[in-house]
């Protein structure tokens, strides 16, 4: 099917049905034929109507979400990114007359490789969307602005925090910013801090701007609830779990409300809710909650999506701390397979499943591969992130571990010594991290003879737990247990 020069209503409306049918086959299945893909380019750069084409363009992608297609066309495929890659180059070489064309031709493409995570080419298309704008509407609209803020929120996405926090502090602090945009912008500073490892500053940034959020009727319900969201995630890690739980639950009844009970948003609040629950002691409802979502995400996304990579991630991770050991591998195997083949081997995500791969050899008392990939992993942590970063404390604390359970006490105590005073520096004894490395060091000492120094080192354990950990939770009756032998062994 060609498209004519200057087809008739009726046929240019047939032509966009047809195209939309095509593209949502390709964002469903990931393949469309590339003669259909050409027709689509054709159609829209050769659109004279600024308005028509604008709107040709918004029907067609917006139908690409709300539809769903069991067709797939002709002989000659391939991938989404090559579409997206294609459309662009055209674009590229062969600009549409106005820019408001381009405008939204960009838009879509920009939404496109967002979709597919593809990051670095969603940030320059947004940045010559944000040329386009500043063009077309000033550079201090509302929707220039709010361009600036996605620009932003993309790199943190891409784990560039410096770039990104950066970018919104200069956007925060201007003058003539509304209260509306700085809420915004706020929202996406403290996701920033988050990701940068300062879940404090974050929940802080957060509790301040709730309020002030809550009473601007013109904030759009997904930020208010991105900033909840945020906001639930930095309680998480600050150990306070009773609190995320709430906001979590909170959260995931409001979404479902709007959006139905299947809808990715809330799939992905309820895969953080799980990971909550783990921390709060209640595995098996965790895992039962896990194997829920990812199944959902799964069907409806794909394994290899994001969501249903992170889900699978968690629910490895339960599995195996809670001694389910082959179905821990299992899906530890399965999801390690999809991680690397999209992300590759050193990615942040494939170094979680190493740590997990290192804590089976280790169950299951295979010292000498749990030795090493945990030294490998404080190694790569330490040089991506810190010597004081949780991933690196983890490790480090997990080698402790192992060396203690092998018999070599004082390469253990130096390890525990090492992490506890580590965790000390960066996140503080009030983390419930600390606490817990402070507990196995605590019974590192007692194992070695030197239990009047584990006394002070458990009391303050079992404080720092008992402020995020309810009182029936395991690692706290395990931190006061080890406490009261301590104390015991120091007075025979």
């Amino acid at each position: 099917m060609q498209a004519s020069p200057h087809p008739t209503d009726g046929s240019r409306r047939g032509l966009q049905i047809a195209l939309a049918l095509a593209i949502m086959a390709l964002l469903l299945v990931g393949m469309v034929a590339w003669q259909t893909v050409v027709e689509l380019r054709a159609e829209l750069l050769a659109a004279n109507d600024r308005a028509e084409a604008a709107n040709a363009v918004s029907e067609i992608w917006h139908e690409l979400t709300i539809e769903a297609a069991e067709h797939s066309v002709g002989q000659g495929q391939t991938t989404l990114r090559q579409v997206l890659d294609r459309i662009r180059n055209d674009l590229d070489r062969r600009a549409p007359a106005s820019a408001e064309t381009e405008l939204a031709l960009r838009l879509r493409l920009a939404g496109g490789y967002r979709a597919i995570d593809d990051f670095a080419d969603a940030i320059t298309e947004y940045e010559r969307i944000l040329a386009l704008q500043s063009a077309l509407q000033g550079r201090q609209s509302v929707t220039t602005v709010r361009t600036e803020i996605k620009i932003a929120a993309l790199h943190i996405d891409a784990a560039q925090i410096q770039t990104a926090a950066t970018q919104l502090l200069e956007i925060y602090e201007r003058d003539s910013l509304s209260p509306l945009l700085r809420v915004e912008s706020g929202i996406q500073l403290a996701r920033a801090a988050l990701a940068g490892g300062e879940p404090d500053t974050a929940a802080e940034q957060l509790q301040e701007l709730l309020p002030q959020a809550s009473a601007l009727a013109e904030l759009a319900q997904d930020q208010l609830w991105q900033l909840r969201q945020t906001l639930a995630i930095a309680l998480t890690q600050l150990g306070d779990f009773a609190a995320a739980r709430a906001l979590f639950v909170e959260l995931i009844n409001d979404k479902a409300a709007v959006l139905g009970e299947q809808h990715i948003a809330v799939l992905r609040n309820r895969s953080e809710l799980a990971t909550v629950l783990d921390q709060l002691g209640q595995q098996t409802a965790a895992i039962t909650l896990l194997e829920q979502v990812h199944a959902q995400q799964s069907a409806a996304l794909g394994a290899d999506h994001i969501d249903a990579i992170s889900s699978a991630q968690s629910l490895a991770r339960i599995l195996i701390e809670a001694g389910d050991l082959s179905d821990g591998e299992q899906h530890l195997n399965q999801v390690a397979s999809v991680v690397k083949q999209r992300f590759g081997s050193d990615h942040p995500r494939m170094l979680f499943l190493r740590g997990l791969r290192a804590a089976l050899h280790s169950e299951r008392g295979e010292t000498e591969p749990a030795e090493a990939e945990y030294r490998a992993l404080i190694a790569r942590h330490t040089q991506l992130s810190g010597a004081g970063a949780p991933e690196t404390l983890i490790a480090r604390n997990n080698l402790a571990d192992l060396l203690a359970k092998s018999g070599r006490m004082s390469e253990a105590l130096d390890e525990f010594f090492l992490a506890q005073d580590q965790a000390r520096g960066s996140i503080g004894e009030g983390h419930y991290l600390w606490g817990i490395i402070a507990s196995n060091y605590g019974q590192a000492l007692t194992r070695a003879g030197r239990a009047a120094g584990a006394v002070p080192v458990l009391e303050r354990a079992v404080a720092t737990l008992s402020a995020s950990l309810p009182a029936e939770h395991a690692r706290l009756m395990e931190a006061q247990q080890r406490l009261a032998q301590a104390r015991a062994a120091s007075t025979d």
